[in-house]
């Protein structure tokens, strides 16, 4: 499109200029600088061409509000309104052969026109239609680069615009002249990186679903996978190149307004998952919380004109803030109570919480617009998505190993005992189970390699429990070494350490059936526990016992050690007893009458019937 302008000299020094020779030579052809700026009026190209438009000198980049506000024209809660840039380039033709400017540092709306040194006027581009009212204006984005003339040596760029949503608008970011062929690689790179960013948030979501899937008991996997779909949605909302599907002007204020949704709602999904796997006690009421203030904000966000909303865009980035620094909270008090992983969270979501900030910061300068949480963020749930692939590979390797084991035991008895086939497949199912929570406890005591006392609670209760349920013997052995206190105060602590070492080695050497336990209770104290094992078959072991431990002689420099152990048992069916804790209180008992008794040695604990006689 061309417009024909009075001729006039071009010779004019009342619009600034940039010699773009000059300029190619120091590095960059930038169009920072001086503008020509007339606010409340679209100059005519006519006036433009021959200086007699009464346009004030500006410093870009800068938002139009700051602008404004400085010449007391107005306040910038009232700058809505419409205007026109302007500003001369000179030698052209000498540095370009095909220039081109990107204007996604443009709002609202604007139109793009050229005048030559003859004034001859080219339209060059549009984001939507300015108006000089709200009801008129359409806005659509999208990565707009506009060509400038192709054969023009000195010209004006003029840029018409029209303000009625952002108050921080206007030519407000840096405006560099480049070849066609860079600026569409810059886009095609910037499109290529999020593409590959999007790409790696689908497959974050797919992962995580079908771990969940396979395990649905790990809610948090599906925490997960809907904080990362609520990320990935963001990002594609955010995106200048979503308005290339949607370049729909009609939908540009719902969009906006999701778009400014979800500026929370990666916060509030983010603080659900942490929630989740760090608990804490007042977590679940602020995760309830942050629930009530998205559903408020989507109702407000809805209500209120899209003008209006984004005037109030620090709200929803300090609300973003502080969801975020509740997170780092959690995670601190994780790395304080030792859990697993939270230092390395903790770690991860920090460079993610810098960059929060920064973007935060971006908005407010005109002059910075470097904008990096949506890469830190995806670069956050890709590493926890492996270290959630990792635990969940681990977690189906043991399951699988258990399994296995399992098959070949049940395979082994049917065999043998065809007709209670029923009853041990509920016990191989019931005891994977408990498998599963030793493995999850890692519960071994760190001296002796023997389980703790943490999972012989844990796993007696519930071996009690399915005896008493498919009435079958259970039997518990209390092992204490015999005059252990004089051999630390003989020999020292290291000694003793070697001792109980010993005896847990041996102990480990016994035959016994795959479901049994040992454990070391405390101090010198261990327990065995015997799965559908009567009272007889107890006291041999602990006669075994006994009789073994004595020829493993603890050797060292200038000492050997001959090890005895007093043993206390006490039966299930044998003693009649409804509760684990009673049956540990019988053998513990029985053990100190060992003791009485001689030590080294084994006795039964004493009948209940019998002590009430």
């Amino acid at each position: 499109m061309y417009l024909m302008v009075s001729q006039a000299s071009f010779a004019s020094t009342d619009t600034p200029s940039v010699d773009a020779q000059s300029l190619f030579d120091q590095g960059k052809v930038s169009l920072s600088g001086d503008w020509n700026l007339k606010w409340g009026d679209w100059v005519p190209f006519e006036d433009i061409h021959n200086n007699e438009a009464e346009m004030q000198v500006v410093r870009l980049p800068n938002f139009l509000a700051k602008i404004i506000d400085n010449t007391n024209q107005t306040k910038p809660s009232t700058i809505y309104g419409y205007g026109t840039y302007a500003i001369k380039i000179k030698n052209l033709d000498r540095v370009f052969t095909n220039p081109s400017i990107s204007m996604r540092s443009v709002t609202d709306a604007w139109q793009a026109w050229w005048i030559d040194e003859l004034g001859n006027v080219s339209f060059l581009g549009e984001s939507g239609k300015i108006s000089k009212t709200r009801q008129k204006q359409q806005v659509r984005y999208k990565p707009e680069i506009i060509q400038l003339p192709v054969n023009s040596q000195h010209g004006t760029l003029v840029i018409y615009i029209s303000v009625h949503v952002y108050d921080r608008s206007g030519v407000y970011g840096e405006m560099n002249i480049v070849e066609h062929s860079v600026a569409t690689k810059t886009i095609l790179s910037d499109l290529t990186y999020r593409a590959a960013i999007m790409g790696v948030g689908i497959m974050v979501v797919l992962q995580n679903l079908i771990f969940f899937i396979q395990r649905p008991k790990e809610k948090t996997l599906l925490l997960f996978s809907m904080f990362a779909f609520i990320v990935l949605f963001r990002t594609i909302l955010s995106s200048d190149y979503f308005y290339y599907f949607i370049n729909n002007p009609l939908y540009f204020e719902w969009i906006t307004k999701l778009e400014y949704i979800f500026i929370i709602w990666p916060g509030v999904a983010g603080l659900h998952f942490f929630a989740a796997i760090l608990p804490t006690k007042n977590s679940a009421k602020v995760v309830k919380f942050s629930s009530l203030i998205l559903f408020i904000t989507i109702i407000i966000s809805m209500v209120i004109p899209v003008h209006q909303m984004v005037i109030e865009v620090l709200f929803y980035q300090v609300t973003l803030v502080i969801l975020a620094g509740y997170v780092i909270r959690l995670l601190v008090l994780g790395v304080i109570a030792k859990i697993e992983n939270a230092l390395l969270l903790l770690v991860s979501i920090t460079p993610l919480f810098l960059a929060i900030i920064n973007d935060i910061v971006a908005t407010q300068l005109s002059y910075y617009n470097v904008f990096i949480a949506e890469y830190a963020l995806f670069l956050f749930i890709f590493i926890q998505t492996q270290m959630q692939a990792s635990r969940f590979v681990t977690a189906l390797d043991t399951a699988e190993h258990l399994t296995d084991n399992l098959q070949r035991e049940v395979a082994a008895k049917t065999n043998e005992l065809s007709d209670r086939n029923i009853q041990l497949q509920e016990k191989a199912n019931y005891l994977e189970v408990q498998h599963d929570e030793i493995k999850l406890q890692s519960g071994t005591d760190h001296l002796t390699g023997l389980y703790n006392r943490q999972t012989l609670d844990s796993y007696s209760a519930a071996a009690f429990e399915m005896a008493l349920k498919n009435n079958q013997n259970l039997s518990l052995m209390m092992i204490d070494l015999d005059n252990f206190k004089r051999i630390n105060d003989q020999y020292g602590h290291l000694v003793g350490d070697e001792c109980l070492k010993a005896t847990a080695e041996f102990l480990l050497s016994i035959p016994l059936r795959k479901d049994d336990l040992i454990a070391r209770y405390g101090g010198e104290e261990m327990v065995i526990v015997l799965i559908d094992s009567p009272i007889k078959r107890a006291e041999k072991i602990g006669q075994d016992i006994c009789d073994g431990l004595v020829g493993n002689i603890v050797k060292g420099e200038d000492y050997d050690i001959t090890l005895t152990a007093s043993i206390g048992i006490a039966e299930r069916c044998y003693h009649e007893t409804n509760s684990v804790q009673t049956l540990l209180q019988l053998a513990d008992t029985a053990l100190y009458k060992a003791k009485s008794n001689g030590k080294n040695r084994v006795e039964i604990a004493t009948l209940i019937s019998d002590e009430g006689e």
